[in-house]
């Protein structure tokens, strides 16, 4: 279609002259017709040059044509990243229904017939000894000192015992006078018995009285009696001899068995006390064997018993390990504490183990009853009690209620609920309803490492009276 042609609107320009003579008639007027004529002028072609300029009327048509085209492209650009947005998050979502029905699992196993338990312990020497002075006086030399080993009945000190020596001189010379008396009363008891045989024996009849032969024979008698007393007193001034002698023994500190010096409390010319009360002198240890004291708790108390074999180690001594022996058990748990106290006796003729040092001991207890072993992470802790979740042959997931029993690290020991072959969810991060359909997937295997022995809980504060 043709357009229609533009009507031609431009404005002739007026004539100056007719303006003018407009003004003409009155005084002035020339001049102010002169400039209203130049502004008419200047208005008209600015009227004209506007009117030439207009849009043709098919431009704004064309104008929005283009602009609806525009905005349908746009319009189509954004629509397809929203889309494509859209089926992003549905797809999303679906996966997400998918990873929440999917499911990590591990086969439980069941628990070795024995377990060790380790516990900590204290090293202490199977014999020692605080060696005191049995005499008061000053020490005169010392043989030895910390860490020297003697032998038994080795001299470990010499004393002076200055009032052992006078008591000693006193009984020797009260025992020699009581032996002087015996002999006088020893020759009385002769002469009086010579005596009393010369008057039994005179055969003249009347030349001796009655009387008088009694007489004989009492003095005979007496005489026997006092040597009788005498010795009586002899044989107790010889215990005071043999006693103060045997007192001279203690001026020498003796060692009682063969061990080593862990102490020494004493210097030459100290003053020691034997009237009890001072301080000791040495403490002597045999070393050679040693006692490794621990408590056991309830729970594992009745799997212990003489005889069985201990592992003592020490954190100073990484990868070493000192075989011992179950020596002996207190019988009865301890009211407090609720543990049993066991003694291991350990073998250390070499020395390597020192006296007093903290050790930690391993004991291989027979398993009480069965149970079943899963990873720590299968646990779930809920308001009705501890569940652990499992796999049916369809992959519908079922809650069990189970009796945890010991804390192994990364694993724990159920002693209830389940029987060993099951498999059980683990990391379980919402709880899916009773008999979901899941999706397993095994968990991925890690390199195996040593079973970490148990280790037994502190056993936990009594109350008033009265446990891994």
């Amino acid at each position: 279609m043709n357009p229609q042609p533009t009507p031609d609107l431009r404005i002739a320009p007026a004539s100056a002259a007719s303006t003018s003579g407009a003004h003409a008639a009155f005084p002035g007027g020339a001049a102010i017709g002169a400039i209203e004529a130049e502004h008419d002028a200047r208005e008209r072609d600015r009227l004209t040059a506007a009117l030439n300029r207009r849009t043709p009327r098919w431009k704004p048509v064309l104008f929005l044509a283009v602009l609806a085209v525009g905005a349908g492209a746009l319009v189509a650009v954004g629509a397809a990243p929203r889309a494509q947005r859209q089926r992003d998050i549905a797809a999303t979502s679906e996966a997400l229904r998918a990873l929440a029905r999917r499911v990590t699992f591990a086969p439980a196993r069941l628990a070795p017939p024995s377990h060790t338990l380790s516990l900590p312990a204290s090293l202490a020497p199977d014999a020692t000894a605080d060696l005191f002075a049995q005499a008061t006086g000053y020490v005169r030399e010392r043989k030895v000192d910390i860490g020297d080993r003697v032998a038994a009945g080795d001299t470990l000190a010499v004393l002076d015992v200055p009032l052992l020596d006078e008591d000693l001189e006193r009984a020797r010379a009260t025992l020699a006078e009581a032996e002087a008396a015996r002999d006088v009363l020893a020759r009385d008891l002769q002469l009086a018995h010579s005596t009393l045989e010369r008057w039994k024996a005179v055969d003249t009849p009347g030349a001796v009285s009655k009387q008088e032969l009694d007489e004989r024979q009492s003095a005979w008698e007496s005489a026997r009696a006092r040597l009788l007393a005498a010795e009586a007193t002899i044989a107790s001034r010889r215990a005071e001899v043999q006693r103060d002698e045997q007192g001279q023994a203690f001026s020498r500190v003796l060692a009682p068995f063969a061990g080593t010096v862990t102490a020494r409390d004493v210097e030459v010319g100290d003053y020691v006390s034997g009237a009890g009360g001072g301080r000791p002198l040495f403490r002597i240890a045999d070393t050679s064997t040693l006692r490794a004291s621990l408590d056991v708790p309830q729970s594992f108390a009745a799997g212990v018993a003489v005889g069985g074999t201990a592992r003592v180690s020490l954190r100073e001594q990484p990868g070493r390990s000192f075989q011992g022996m179950i020596a002996r058990t207190a019988g009865a748990l301890d009211e407090r504490t609720r543990t049993l106290r066991v003694e291991i006796s350990v073998p250390n003729a070499s020395g390597a183990l020192l006296s007093g040092s903290y050790a930690q001991v391993e004991l291989d207890l027979p398993r009480g009853a069965r149970a079943v072993i899963v990873p720590g992470s299968a646990l779930l802790v809920r308001a009705e009690g501890p569940r652990v979740a499992i796999l049916d042959d369809g992959d519908l997931l079922h809650y069990v209620p189970v009796h945890v029993g010991r804390d192994l690290g990364s694993e724990i020991e159920l002693t209830e609920g389940l029987t060993g072959d099951e498999r059980v969810v683990v990391n379980m991060a919402d709880e899916l309803p009773e008999g979901s359909k899941v999706d397993p997937v095994p968990l991925p295997a890690t390199p195996a490492a040593p079973a970490a022995p148990a280790t037994a809980p502190a056993p936990p504060a009594a109350p008033a009276g009265a446990t891994k």
